[in-house]
């Protein structure tokens, strides 16, 4: 699933009266001249030829944008950026969102008059109907290139051809900026030994003898949702993709690398817009936790088997819907679970002696955290119940992501104190956003100890944020990207 469309049946589908049975003449003759042409750079259509509406983005903090109906996702969009819609065309499923359940698909293209891709409807509010507003796509608006502008991506004609290639190094592969032995790593630094991952093209560089044989090649590691997006190279000789790399994919041009997050803790203090990461799966091989009870592997990386840590999956794609750092996530749920000791039959007995006045889940959330973040998020939670928190692990982590989303919408830009915003978010977190405030610009009282601890101590946020970035950032599994 994704943050920007993923499908919740709970969710009503809206209602869509018929569109217009009459196409205007001039409409007709730029479809017309459309399919002969192709749009796949600036749409140069007037508003006389055809008709457009400006739609907002509402997903928070992004929508998709794919090359096709239900296409693969080549870039994204801000919640708040405006686009104008050419046309739409129905999918084959339902799709929920914040403007509801819809299966339309708006193509869109941006400020510069350049073709964007297709956004799910219920993400873009256009004031209206969309299927009343503009007419449907032709197939000649269905160009395959899309120019993706903001995110600086070549237009061309197809995607890049790829292939998996499985690591063989038996001590993972480092993943450099550059084909040569002595290129830099990249933030990631480091893939997982028998694991795969995608390759869109090779370039010729240092020699290098692996269990490949002796070559010159260097495969470039790209995000398996967007070729276009490369992480870095590696040597061929250490990746078995089942073949000769020179006839499988292209030759690299020059491919800028996408810049990956760093793995301090957001900083400076004192300021809400910092450097975030979201995160993506690069690696299908295997689930991302594996290991016994007390030994957890995700990745390259190992640690204790908290339930936390076996849903990492789930924690990142929950951090990335809310627009909340998934190191943060993890962070805190781990910090919860070692504090409070979420257990059965412990978790059990303590809501059957406190019932509701009992903090339930993963998240240790109490009844009246839950209720303020149902009543915010009515379109994710709205049928949901307290007591669903208590073996609903994905319940627990969803409300935990979204609470914290909520907590940082109530920071100020800036503040005068020594905190970092994930620092302050933790401080929320614990101890509510009525002492996170005060706390924030300086004129709330000292933290007492437990908030202080819940920090910094060795099982504090602090230290398991250093960690989660391992598990997630440094794990081969996951790419993380700049939010």
């Amino acid at each position: 699933m994704t943050n920007s469309d993923a499908r919740q049946g709970h969710v009503p589908t809206r209602t869509r009266p018929d569109r217009r049975t009459l196409i205007k003449l001039g409409s007709l003759l730029a479809t017309l001249m459309a399919v002969g042409a192709g749009i796949t750079g600036t749409y140069a259509a007037s508003a006389d030829e055809t008709r457009t509406v400006r739609g907002t983005v509402t997903a928070r903090p992004e929508a998709n944008i794919r090359d096709g109906v239900e296409g693969a996702i080549i870039g994204n969009a801000a919640h708040g950026t405006g686009y104008t819609v050419v046309c739409y065309r129905s999918g084959p499923n339902q799709i929920s969102g914040s403007e509801g359940a819809s299966p339309y698909w708006d193509r869109v293209v941006d400020e510069n008059g350049n073709d964007a891709g297709w956004i799910a409807d219920v993400w873009l509010d256009t004031g209206g109907d969309i299927t009343s507003q503009v007419d449907p796509c032709r197939e000649g608006q269905l160009g395959a290139g899309i120019r993706n502008s903001a995110a600086n991506r070549q237009a061309t004609d197809a995607a890049p051809r790829t292939v998996t290639g499985r690591v063989t190094a038996t001590e993972h592969l480092a993943v450099k900026t550059g084909p040569s032995l002595a290129a830099p790593r990249t933030e990631l630094q480091l893939l997982v030994a028998d694991h795969s991952y995608t390759v869109a093209c090779y370039r010729e560089g240092d020699e290098v003898t692996g269990d490949g044989g002796t070559n010159r090649y260097w495969d470039l590691v790209v995000d398996p949702t967007d070729p276009r997006r490369a992480i870095g190279f590696v040597a061929d000789a250490w990746l078995d993709t089942g073949g000769d790399i020179t006839a499988q994919v292209e030759r690299c041009g020059e491919v800028p690398l996408a810049p990956q997050i760093s793995n301090t803790m957001p900083g400076p203090a004192g300021a809400k817009d910092v450097l975030a990461a979201r995160a993506v799966r690069i690696t299908s091989s295997e689930p991302a936790a594996v290991g016994a009870w007390n030994h957890c592997r995700v990745g390259r990386h190992t640690d204790s088997c908290l339930t936390p840590i076996t849903k990492i999956d789930l924690v990142v794609n929950h951090a990335n819907a809310a627009g909340i750092d998934p190191r943060l996530l993890l962070a805190i749920l781990v910090r919860e679970e070692g504090s409070f000791g979420y257990s059965r039959p412990w978790e059990d007995i303590k809501t059957w002696v406190l019932q509701d006045e009992a903090s339930r889940g993963l998240g240790n959330m109490s009844k009246a955290t839950f209720e303020e973040t149902r009543r915010k998020h009515p379109e994710l939670f709205g049928s949901r119940q307290f007591h669903e928190l208590t073996g609903d692990d994905e319940l627990s982590i969803q409300t935990t992501a979204w609470h914290l989303r909520d907590l940082l919408d109530q920071l100020p830009t800036t503040w005068p104190g020594d905190y970092t915003r994930d620092e302050l978010l933790a401080i929320g977190y614990n101890a509510g956003a009525s002492n996170m405030l005060p706390t924030a610009d300086g004129t709330g009282e000292e933290l007492g100890d437990d908030v202080r601890n819940y920090l910094g101590d060795d099982r504090g946020v602090r230290t398991w944020w250093s960690r989660a970035d391992e598990l997630i950032c440094r794990s081969g599994v996951y790419l993380c990207l700049i939010r």
